[in-house]
C-alpha cells in the first residue's frame, strides 16, 4: 500500500560525456537512483506473485533533473528487487496491459462482467450512451468530465481520448485538469466508453458534457 517512499536519483551514472551537474540543493540525496519501498503486510505461507506496473508514457520533469539527458531516462526496474533483504530473480517483462492484449478498448468479442462492491485499482470499466440524430447534427463540442476518477486512460468507440490524472493543482483543492475533449467525428448514434482506472476509484461521477456554439453578435 502507498504512499511509497521515493528517492529519485541520477538518470544515468556520471561520466565524461554526461558529467554530473549539481543543479539544486537536493542533489546530494540522489545517490542510488529511484527507489521505492513498501510493506506487503502479512502473507500466507506458500507461493506468491509480485507484479509491478511500469507506465513508460512521457518523461519525468523537475528541477532535480537539470543537467541530465532526458533522452536516456530509464523506466521500469533499474536494478535489483529485494524482499526482506533477499534478492528476487526470474522477472519477466510483458509489454502492454492484459486488457489491451485482450482488445478491451475495442471490445469486439470480449465478455464483460458486472462488478459490485468496493472499487479496486487496475479495473476496466465499460458503459454505453446514445445520441440522437439532431444532437449529432448540431454544432457542438463534447468533453468528458472525469470527476471522481484517479489516474488512467479513456477510450470512446475504440479511440484513445488519452490519459487522465486528477491531481490537485498547487494551492487548490481542485484538480489541475478534469475535462477531456472528444472529437465530434468520433461520436455516433450508439457509443461506447471504456476506461482503465489505475487507482481505487469508480466512474460514478463520470459525465459527458456538450457545449452548443452560439453565434457571435455581429
Amino acid at each position: 500500500e502507498g504512499p511509497f517512499y521515493e528517492n529519485r536519483g541520477p538518470i544515468v551514472a556520471s561520466s565524461t560525456r554526461y558529467p554530473r551537474i549539481e543543479a539544486n540543493r537536493h542533489d546530494e540525496e540522489h545517490v542510488d537512483g529511484s527507489r521505492h519501498q513498501f510493506n506487503l503486510g502479512r502473507l500466507a505461507a506458500g507461493g506468491h506473485r509480485l507484479d509491478l506496473l511500469c507506465t513508460a508514457l512521457g518523461m519525468i520533469k523537475g528541477d532535480w533533473q537539470i543537467g541530465y539527458p532526458m533522452n536516456m531516462e530509464r523506466k521500469g526496474i533499474w536494478a535489483g528487487v529485494l524482499l526482506d533483504g533477499a534478492s528476487l530473480r526470474g522477472w519477466r517483462m510483458r509489454p502492454r496491459l492484459a486488457g489491451e492484449i485482450a482488445g478491451l478498448p475495442e471490445t469486439s468479442g470480449v465478455r464483460w462482467s458486472v462488478r459490485r462492491g468496493e472499487a479496486r485499482p487496475l479495473t476496466w470499466h465499460r458503459s454505453e450512451f446514445a445520441l440522437d440524430h439532431a444532437t449529432l447534427a448540431s454544432d457542438a463540442d463534447y468533453r468528458i468530465d472525469a470527476s471522481g476518477m484517479g489516474k488512467g486512460s479513456v477510450f470512446v468507440n475504440g479511440k484513445a481520448v488519452g490519459r487522465y490524472w486528477l491531481i490537485e493543482a498547487a494551492g487548490s483543492e481542485a484538480p489541475s485538469q478534469r475535462w477531456y475533449h472528444i472529437p465530434r467525428s468520433w461520436l455516433r448514434a450508439r457509443n461506447e466508453i471504456v476506461l482503465l482506472e489505475e487507482q481505487d476509484r469508480s466512474p460514478v461521477q463520470l459525465a459527458l458534457e456538450r457545449r452548443i456554439a452560439t453565434p457571435s453578435a455581429g
